[in-house]
């Protein structure tokens, strides 16, 4: 899920505007023979050149600070460090996980049938086409998979590796969502609200008046909401032009505020749990499938597993991950980034992958990441 205005290209623009203005200055000075002045200005573009240009991993560890980011890194199934562990923000895709993990359950249980096919049209009633990223991922589900043979386990990938919100939502009304939550607290999540349907926070959203944004809404009626506007939305009670025409960025930012809240540390805990195989041989197998999915060769040089998902909206990124070495050692991390500003998103953004290694790979990097916060 990455629903973003085009932060990256108006960043890009301020920056055009700034060196060319910079660079009229230089002109102005030069034929004044300010050579001194020439210089400081050529590095200063310079420096604005490098910080916009070049990410580094430390672009997010200065952003780890606050009640609205967090981390929990785990080794060989013990929590080794945690900065607001046990804070409770959005999730966003992160979600999906928890939606694998009943799904491989009810497959094990023979509850639904993964080679069942689907009829991509009826995914389709969940899909909210035309909003930037949203629309990106199932079209690009749709060109991998096709639209006419489709399996539920071809849905259940496209949910996890192409983060594809109307394969979601079509799935958790598949799997039933009282099942699945009901799932949360049998397992014990701890900090955890109820999973709610992704379309449905952006119909809901986009009916509110300004005033209603401004409101607080506690988490019973916002998931009851929630559930009724993808109830409407998707027996076409509710256009999908009209939710376009209304989901813009402060109903975007509402949207995001609103979607499932859990701690980084039940994530870490949940990753560690799935690669320590407590769901079961049949159950672990189908979860390490879905969840295994990437073709970086340098990746696939350090790891015998690796299971990863992320999730973002126009202000937050967050990544939840399990490995196992190739030495037998395991590892999890998950890590939150909330309330981002553009700028800070753009950083992230750029630095995601960057951080990720760093941090899975780099002792001395771990531990001065967790210093750094403790001061």
């Amino acid at each position: 899920m990455q629903l973003q205005d085009q932060h990256p290209f108006t960043l890009m623009i301020i920056f055009t505007v700034v060196v060319s203005t910079l660079l009229v200055l230089i002109h102005y000075i030069i034929k004044r023979k300010h050579v001194l002045m020439h210089c400081t200005l050529m590095m200063v573009i310079f420096l604005l050149a490098y910080e916009v240009l070049t990410p580094s991993p430390d672009d997010i560890k200065h952003l780890i600070h606050g009640d609205n980011r967090s981390i929990v890194y785990m080794e060989d199934g013990h929590i080794q460090q945690a900065i607001n562990g046990d804070k409770a923000l959005p999730i966003a895709s992160v979600m999906k996980v928890f939606i694998a993990v009943e799904y491989a359950d009810q497959v094990v249980h023979h509850q639904i049938n993964p080679n069942e096919h689907v009829v991509y049209k009826e995914v389709l009633r969940y899909d909210l086409p035309d909003v930037e990223g949203e629309s990106e991922m199932q079209r690009t589900f749709e060109s991998v998979y096709g639209t006419q043979h489709l399996t539920l386990n071809d849905i259940a990938k496209g949910m996890i590796r192409y983060s594809a919100n109307a394969n979601t939502d079509y799935l958790i009304d598949r799997l039933n969502i009282d099942a699945i939550n009901n799932k949360i607290n049998a397992l014990k999540m701890g900090n955890h609200e109820r999973i709610k349907p992704l379309i449905g926070g952006m119909v809901m959203a986009s009916q509110l008046n300004s005033d209603a944004l401004q409101q607080r809404i506690d988490e019973d009626d916002v998931y009851r909401h929630v559930i009724r506007a993808k109830d409407l939305f998707v027996t076409g009670k509710i256009s999908k032009e009209k939710v376009l025409k209304d989901f813009d960025q402060p109903r975007q930012v509402y949207w995001s505020d609103h979607l499932t809240h859990a701690s980084a540390k039940s994530y870490a805990l949940l990753m560690n749990d799935i690669n320590s195989g407590k769901f079961g041989v049949e159950q672990t197998k189908i979860l390490r499938t879905l969840l295994e999915q990437t073709s970086d060769q340098h990746i696939q040089s350090l790891y015998q597993h690796y299971g990863y998902k992320g999730g973002s909206t126009l202000k937050l990124l967050n990544g939840v991950y399990y490995t196992t070495k190739k030495n037998g050692h395991t590892q999890a991390l998950a890590f939150y980034l909330n309330d981002l500003n553009p700028w800070e998103m753009y950083k992230a953004q750029r630095a995601f992958k960057l951080f990720r290694n760093k941090v899975l790979e780099d002792k001395a990097y771990r531990e001065s990441l967790f210093e750094y916060h403790s001061e």
